[in-house]
């Protein structure tokens, strides 16, 4: 009886621990730490020696200020000496660092480095507390079977498409319509010597910032069983953002629906009465645009938040501001050179722009010029 009590018990525990805890969530932690490297210099001819050592040894305790995996075993020689084993490895990453001190302390070669250890993990899809949207005139396409006010639907769809997206709490819309997005032509003619920017003005999308196009399509078709005919409403919605550096397409969200029109049959009273309204179709194509909305914008915040380094004013700036979700000391990374990646952080931020300085200061500002660097998620 006992022994039946303990195991309810342990049964009951197990389940509370099931339901009260939480599940861990994997986060870009990046630990930043100074740590000091020492190696014997032995002669002078062993200076370089001893400095790389030191370098290397600076590096090693770094890594392993991020924890470490201890894995043992044993193993039995021929005399049957039983003899255990250890293997040390560390559980984080070297992503970057720089040198803060180089002396020689007597017999000894010091190395001092501030390091960037630990995991570079995908996003948790919440980076962006806000993502800036200009909303360009949409394409329709109709068949010829399309009647007029079934055509004006989809254009009221298209207006509904901006009051949504300017509801939604994570978008801040900018309603360019009836415009369309020509991409060809803002890729290929220069801001600076474009007529039309500088006559009439052209919209032109910013780094971090995107564009949405949407294609709503309506087909008319008609399907025959015995002696009654029906005819349907192919409907789809195809909303696609692009982003505002190449105009490539980073997200897109599809609604599609099927609405059956009319139907008729040799009696003429049975059509009548089975017949939907014009407002009962209006209502049923209108019925998911929230949901296409809300897919659309879940997909915004995984999007990475990215520009390229570009050079002004001999600092190193991004496309990228207080309104991204960016603050000072919001951290950065790239590709790296000497290093797996370059680690980057921001000194300074405005509305929309924000200059960054790499973790590595020996780095030549000409490699990072171009190049295209993520800002972290989580940092510490």
């Amino acid at each position: 009886m006992i022994l039946k009590l303990i195991n309810r018990t342990f049964e009951l525990c197990v389940v509370l621990l099931v339901l009260f805890c939480k599940p861990v969530s994997a986060e870009q932690i990046v630990q930043f730490v100074e740590t000091t490297g020492r190696a014997v210099i032995n002669d002078e001819e062993s200076i370089n020696n001893a400095r790389r050592n030191a370098l290397e040894d600076a590096i090693f305790l770094a890594v392993m200020h991020g924890g470490a995996k201890i894995n043992g075993f044993s193993s039995v020689d021929k005399e049957t000496n039983l003899t255990d084993h250890f293997t040390v490895r560390p559980a984080g990453k070297l992503l970057d660092y720089t040198i803060l001190e180089e002396i020689i302390d007597g017999e000894h070669y010091k190395t001092t480095i501030r390091a960037a250890v630990g995991e570079l993990n995908a996003p948790e899809c919440s980076a962006r507390s806000k993502a800036k949207i200009t909303k360009y005139g949409a394409k329709f396409d109709f068949s010829s079977k399309v009647p007029a006010w079934l055509r004006q639907i989809a254009t009221e769809v298209e207006e509904d498409l901006g009051h949504l997206l300017q509801d939604h709490p994570n978008a801040t819309i900018k309603d360019v319509s009836p415009i369309k997005l020509r991409i060809r032509e803002l890729k290929n003619v220069d801001a600076a010597f474009d007529y039309t920017a500088l006559t009439r003005g052209r919209v032109r999308i910013g780094s971090g910032n995107f564009a949405l196009v949407s294609s709503i399509t309506m087909q008319v078709t008609k399907s025959k069983k015995n002696i009654e005919t029906e005819e349907f409403l192919t409907f789809d919605i195809n909303s696609k953002l692009h982003s505002g550096d190449d105009y490539s397409v980073v997200a897109s969200a599809n609604y599609e629906l099927i609405v059956k029109l009319k139907s008729q049959t040799p009696w003429r009273s049975f059509d009548i009465l089975g017949k939907r309204t014009r407002d009962q179709i209006k209502l049923s194509i209108k019925s998911g645009l929230d949901e296409h909305i809300l897919e659309l914008m879940d997909k915004v915040q995984c999007i990475p938040l990215s520009a390229k380094i570009k050079l002004r004013e001999n600092r190193l700036i991004v496309d990228l501001g207080q309104s991204h979700g960016i603050s000072t000391n919001s951290l950065a990374v790239s590709s790296g050179t000497t290093t797996p990646y370059s680690i980057l952080y921001v000194t300074e931020v405005l509305a929309d722009q924000s200059v960054v300085e790499p973790l590595n200061k020996s780095l030549e500002v000409s490699s990072l010029i171009g190049k295209t660097i993520n800002f972290m998620e989580s940092y510490q």
